[in-house]
Formats: structure tokens, sequence, C-alpha cells
């Protein structure tokens, strides 16, 4: 019955697709480890058993093992953490046991990369979103059709649309412009990723009254969809102050001609 009960849970090792290995702590030599654990190492199981971990861990990832192995049977609880290598990431479980008096880590380790790597996505939006929407510019992400994606609260004191009402509108419907100058073929679709065109435009307002505005157009990729985020500026008052200096320019001429 024990040969039985060995037999299955040498099976269930075997087939897990958790990284399990066995380390005796004094020796540092590995004792079992799984097919799982062998393939994350790019070596066999018969590469590994008998080896002492210093022999396929670099010298300082064999230190922070045995370190975590110590410690293990010193607070006699199991130690966790996690670590990076080569772009891989992986969550390590160092449980102590004894057998012979001899005394033993067993390590059960899942590869999170996916999860890691998400994380840091889901991290780099938010900062992304929280950027854009409190610059002081009005934001438009749009699909390759024109329709809006995201905006942000800019572009509502911009154009006087609440923000529920531009997520239903066309980048069309604010820059009448854009058909004429025909965005969509000339620059959308030519845009690659890195590059930026920019444009002098005029956006409508909810009351129907325009202002003049300065567009900075990119490309970027979400969700393998092509978006086109563009970034616009009221440029009134700088447009004001250009035809005031040019007034004083002429009017200084006159004087002295």
């Amino acid at each position: 019955a024990l040969e039985l009960s060995n037999q299955k849970y040498k099976r269930l090792l075997d087939n897990s697709i958790s990284l399990i290995m066995e380390v005796d702590l004094d020796t540092h030599e590995v004792i079992s480890c799984n097919p799982a654990m062998a393939n994350a190492l790019n070596l066999s199981v018969n590469e590994i058993i008998g080896k002492k971990i210093s022999e396929y861990l670099p010298a300082d990832v064999a230190l922070s093992r045995k370190k975590a192995g110590i410690k293990a049977f010193k607070t006699k609880q199991i130690q966790r953490f996690e670590d990076e290598r080569n772009g891989r990431y992986f969550l390590h479980n160092f449980i102590p046991s004894t057998h012979k008096k001899r005394r033993l880590i067993q390590t059960i380790t899942y590869e999170i990369t996916d999860s890691k790597i998400n994380q840091k996505l889901k991290v780099s939006e938010q900062a992304l979103t929280s950027i854009l929407e409190n610059i002081p510019f009005a934001v438009f992400a749009h699909d390759m059709e024109g329709a809006l994606q995201h905006i942000n609260k800019t572009t509502s004191q911009y154009t006087g649309y609440t923000q529920n009402e531009l997520l239903a509108m066309n980048v069309a419907d604010i820059d009448h412009k854009s058909l004429t100058r025909k965005d969509r073929e000339l620059i959308w679709h030519k845009l690659v990723k890195g590059e930026q065109k920019e444009v002098l435009s005029t956006h409508i307002r909810k009351d129907g009254t325009s202002y003049p505005v300065e567009i900075h157009i990119t490309a970027f990729s979400l969700k393998e969809k092509k978006i086109i985020l563009a970034i616009a500026q009221d440029i009134s008052e700088r447009l004001r102050s250009e035809a005031a200096l040019k007034a004083s320019e002429a009017k200084y001429r006159n004087l002295n001609a």
C-alpha cells in the first residue's frame, strides 16, 4: 500500500505544471525534481538530480536560495518570495522538512510572468490615463473611423459637451475640416508608431461657436487595434497676440515712413 501511495504521489509530481524540487539544505544537492522544473531550467531531470544548485543557477541566485532555505528552518515557516530571471517572473515557496535526519527544502514554484506583465501594463495605462486626464489640452483618442474612444475633462471644457455626449460622437462632429482634409486617408492610415503630424484646424463647440486649434496627432495600438491620439490646443489667444504684434509693427513702420 505504501509503494502504491508513493507511486501515486510521484505521478502527481511528474504531471504537475508547478515547478517542484527537493534539496538537501546542508549539501545543497538536488534530491528530486519534476519535469516542469527541469523544463524551466532547460535541463533534463537526470541532469539536475544529484547536482548542487550552484551548478545550474547563477551564483547570486544560488546564494539567495540557500539563505531562504536556512530561514525556513530557523523560523519553521514556509518562505514565500518572488524573483525575476531573464524577463520571467516566479513565485517561490520554500517548505522545511526532515527525512532520516536530513534537513530538506521542498520548493514549489509558479511562473507568474503573464500576471506580472499585465500588472505592469495596468500600472502604465493608469499612469498614462492620469497624465492625459490632467494635461491642459484637449485629448481625443479615436478609432480609424473617427469614433471617439476616450476624451479628457479639458475636451469637455473646450467644446461644451459632456464626456458622455462626446463618447457618442465622431471627430468630424467637432472638426469639420477633418473630412475636407481627408485626415483618414492622408494622415490616420499613414501614421506609423512613433510618428507625429501637426495640423491647424477649427473646432466647433456645442453652442455652434468655433475656436482655432493646433493639433498633434500620433498613433498607437490598443488590443491589436490602431488608435489615433490627437492632442488639441486652443490657440485663440496666441493668434490674437500675433495679430496685435503685426498691427503694432505695421503702425510703427507707417510712423517712420
